[in-house]
């Protein structure tokens, strides 16, 4: 029997194919996420994946006995003094295991350049006393002195091959070496170094290779020599509380496995959460319809010898089989998206075995447990009301309703009453605890919520009559579907109102400048740029235009000093200087503020919000100023009319335009370049002169303008950074990020930076949350979907009287919208209400999207008149069974 019950399992889930293909992804969703989770959390913390196989640790010398936590942070120095120095081999050696070893490991960021390209890379250097604990060549050999390993990435970008030359820019001058190995990472023989064996206070040179793992007590015994460990087994493995440091624990106030590993628990915790909420409204409905429709077939098995317990089964079986394939879906699905992405960030995957394996025995647990409620109903099936077509499982009521009609009303009250303590009294995780009963007590409230929109509804008209009947007869397969719209329609207004508020809060009373788009295109590196990178400029100009369309350009000079060896300002007299930057502490006072309120030489510090930055690509640090006789200034957007008239008439008479108004006396300003003398150990002035000078840039704006006159008196040198680039019609997302994208794929030596207004950008994330949302909408409505394909008796009296068919689809949408809009406004203004909390909280100005809200219901509304299409078509004086 129990072989005949596996086959009527296996025959039930291939017959309806799109019910069991429905509660498949839905298992696998959680599981493809917490696999994704798990791989890429274990391949970036693990130094196994990212360094390479052997790999136990690595090293930083801090010059003083230290205490650390695990995972290498909080560090505690004990005092006393350790060289500043340290030979890493003879000092590390003794306190490790004998079978591993100390190796240089040093990571430069280099510039690498072929005859035509260039890339921006960090370079790994390798001890060449033990080349074998480095990554793998994949093909060639291994880097010697005057020679470098590529990646297969690296190579075809510059264009090279095995034997081919290529230039290494480091430590402020190029080296010509040989490419003789393709590889995984960029290696280099530790020549590079000028510290051949020695670890100077805070340079992380040094890693423990080989393959006995470094424990809690080497660790600890590496913190008296001055040295902090990350270890790969430590990581992994977090000592308990009683062996760390109880200093550390204190400061820290976080114990075993704190910091980085403390955030993956919180995510996966929030993820089988989210999981056993999806199992509870999602997937236990779609066994309890599925039970319902196999009634008749259960019954017959019990009619020919099958037990209770294997009428059961014969459910359970199905959930089984669903959370087995659920969780290899899931994990495959997870696996090659976290794969690809690692890949894409470049880094080594590592698959965690044990963690894959906890997550498929999660996706098997989902589909049993959602199927366990449903298999005790097969159980308790009436044979013989079930084989003569009448109702065969009967709900029992009783104390459980009775509980539920009193705790979930209390819940709703306690919740609010904890969030207005929490908004009273300013504390943030009160108020969340108090949101989170608020929403668990309106969810379970679900059932008397939908019984009463049915209750109001059942005296329309007949179709509504009938869909409220349906409705409340049926809660096994209404009460998650409404629980679950509930629960989201909450979640989205919540959102809407707070992020709409903050967004409003921090724009609505900004004067912003600037154009609303701009897209700077430049040499990567300025200190390197040739007329190569200049050719390419120009024709990368043409193809931002043919993807952003008519746009106005202007190039962008500057006076350039990567070293920041000197320093352009403007001298401001004693006397225009504001009395606020002088005072300590005198934005933390009001009144003091209060008094230079009016004060013109303090207008830029009452206005220096980072919020009113003009919305302008900013050039790399190391620029002293720009260079221009008011084309940019007219390209950019940032002046008024009157301001850019002003502008150009200064810098035509050789002046300088500033962000600031103190330093202008009688319409000029002295303009002072400062140095380091010769020893470098202070500055110096090395010029002074007089300028005239206009206030007309933003306060905010980062830079000065000088005129080329200007600049030539100073005997300095202007160097194009870039070209600025101003749409006509604002690029959108996917345009910004094509024209990122094309810049780095076809010019090289060249980058783009798109700067956008921020509001877009804010709304972005939000935008996505809500589309989440709706598709959870849209999933619940799915199962509506699937249980009006169900069998009713009402259709079949519809039938067997000669109803007509619009009559069935008024029944069918009546039926899906009741569901569907009956906890709506319940939730949306259960949203809103902790929307305008949560932003009361934070002191901010409340702002309610109206046109946005109704946007909430849109998914319900369709997925109604879904309902009412799938409303399953029979032969007319169809009869009832009973």
């Amino acid at each position: 029997m129990n072989r005949a019950v596996w086959r009527l399992a296996r025959r039930e889930l291939t017959r309806h194919r799109i019910r069991s293909l429905f509660a498949l992804l839905l298992v696998a969703l959680p599981v493809a996420a917490i696999s994704a989770l798990g791989v890429v959390s274990t391949s970036v913390n693990n130094l196994q994946s990212q360094l390479e196989e052997n790999v136990q640790a690595t090293i930083l010398y801090f010059g003083v006995p230290v205490h650390q936590d695990p995972p290498g942070y909080a560090i505690n120095t004990r005092g006393g003094q350790l060289p500043s120095s340290v030979d890493v081999p003879t000092a590390v050696t003794p306190l490790i295991p004998d079978d591993d070893i100390v190796t240089l490991d040093a990571d430069l960021t280099v510039k690498i350049r072929s005859s035509t390209q260039e890339v921006f890379a960090t370079l790994r250097q390798v001890d060449t006393r033990d080349l074998t604990a480095s990554t793998p060549i994949t093909t060639g050999g291994r880097p010697g002195k005057g020679e470098i390993a590529l990646t297969q990435e690296y190579a075809r970008e510059l264009g090279v091959h095995i034997g081919d030359s290529v230039q290494l820019y480091y430590d402020s001058h190029w080296t010509r070496v040989t490419v003789v190995g393709i590889g995984s990472n960029l290696l280099a023989p530790d020549q590079l170094v000028t510290n051949d064996d020695t670890l100077t206070v805070g340079t992380a040179r040094w890693i423990i290779t080989g393959p006995t793992p470094i424990d809690w007590d080497t660790v600890k015994a590496l913190n008296e020599r001055g040295f902090v460990v990350e270890s790969a087994w430590v990581l992994a493995h977090p000592p308990p509380l009683s062996k760390q440091y109880p200093d550390i624990l204190a400061d820290s106030q976080a114990g075993a496995g704190a910091g980085f590993s403390i955030s993956d628990w919180l995510w996966t915790g929030g993820l089988v959460a989210a999981g056993l909420v999806e199992m509870a409204l999602l997937i236990t409905p779609i066994f309890t319809v599925s039970v319902k429709r196999q009634t008749r077939s259960i019954a017959l098995t019990a009619a020919i010898g099958a037990t209770t317990r294997q009428q059961r089964l014969l459910v359970l079986l199905q959930g089984a089989i669903l959370g087995f394939l659920g969780s290899a879906l899931g994990i495959g699905i997870g696996s090659t998206a976290a794969i690809g992405y690692l890949h894409h960030r470049e880094f080594l995957p590592t698959i965690p075995w044990l963690w894959l394996v906890g997550t498929a025995l999660l996706g098997l647990f989902l589909g049993i447990v959602s199927a366990w409620f449903p298999a005790r109903s097969a159980g308790q099936i009436n044979v013989i009301r079930a084989l003569s077509g009448r109702r065969a499982i009967a709900t029992q009521h009783g104390r459980r309703h009775q509980f539920r009609r009193f705790v979930f009303p209390a819940l709703i009250v306690i919740g609010g009453l904890i969030q207005l303590l929490a908004v009273r009294e300013t504390r943030y995780l009160t108020f969340v605890g108090g949101t989170g009963l608020f929403f668990l007590g309106l969810i379970g409230c679900a059932p008397q919520f939908i019984a009463l929109a049915a209750y109001a509804t059942s005296r329309i008209s007949l179709p509504l009559r009938l869909a409220s009947r349906e409705v409340r007869r049926s809660s096994h397969r209404t009460v998650p579907a409404t629980a679950a719209i509930l629960g989201a329609t909450l979640v989205t207004s919540m959102t809407l109102v707070t992020v709409t508020s903050n967004t409003m809060q921090n724009y609505a009373r900004q004067a912003r400048v600037g154009p609303q788009a701009s897209i700077l295109v430049g040499p990567r590196n300025l200190d390197l740029a040739t007329d190569a990178d200049y050719r390419q400029l120009t024709a990368a100009r043409e193809r931002v235009e043919k993807i952003v369309g008519p746009s106005a350009t202007a190039p962008l000079y500057a006076v350039w000093d990567s070293t920041h060896m000197t320093y352009l300002l403007a001298d401001i007299p004693p006397e225009q200087e504001c009395p606020l930057y002088t005072i300590p502490n005198a934005d933390e006072t009001p009144a003091i503020e209060k008094q230079y309120t009016d004060d013109p030489r303090c207008e830029s510090f009452f206005n220096n919000s980072w919020w009113e930055r003009p919305e302008l690509p900013s050039p790399d640090d190391g620029i002293l100023a720009l260079v221009d006789d008011g084309n940019y200034l007219e390209t950019s957007g940032l002046l008024t009319d009157t301001q850019l008239a002003q502008a150009r008439r200064t810098l035509a008479e050789g002046g300088v335009v500033l962000y600031e108004s103190n330093a202008i006396v009688e319409g000029r300003a002295t303009m002072q370049l400062w140095g380091w003398d010769g020893s470098n150990n202070e500055q110096i002035l090395l010029e002074q002169m007089q300028l005239p000078a206009v206030h007309a840039l933003p306060y905010t704006f980062p830079y000065m303008v000088l005129s080329p006159a200007a600049i030539e008196q100073f005997g300095l040198t202007p160097v194009q950074v870039g070209t600025l680039i101003v749409p006509k019609n604002p690029p959108d997302a996917f345009e910004a990020d094509e024209v990122r994208s094309t810049i780095r794929a076809e010019y090289s030596l060249l980058r783009a930076i798109v700067s956008q207004q921020r509001p877009v950008e804010v709304l972005t994330p939000f935008l996505l949350s809500a589309l989440i949302l709706f598709i959870l909408i849209g999933a619940v409505l799915l199962v509506l979907a699937l249980a009006s394909q169900e069998t009713r008796d009402d259709l079949g009296t519809m039938d067997a009287v000669g109803a007509p068919p619009a009559l069935r689809r008024r029944y069918a949408a009546a039926q899906s919208t009741l569901i569907a809009l009956a906890c709506s406004p319940i939730g949306i203004l259960g949203g809103i209400y902790a929307g305008a909390l949560s932003v009361h909280i934070t002191a901010s100005e409340l702002h309610i999207p109206w046109p946005l809200i109704p946007l909430i219901v849109l998914m319900p509304l369709l997925a109604a008149f879904t309902g009412a299409c799938a409303a399953p078509r029979r032969p007319r004086l169809t009869r009832r069974r009973d």
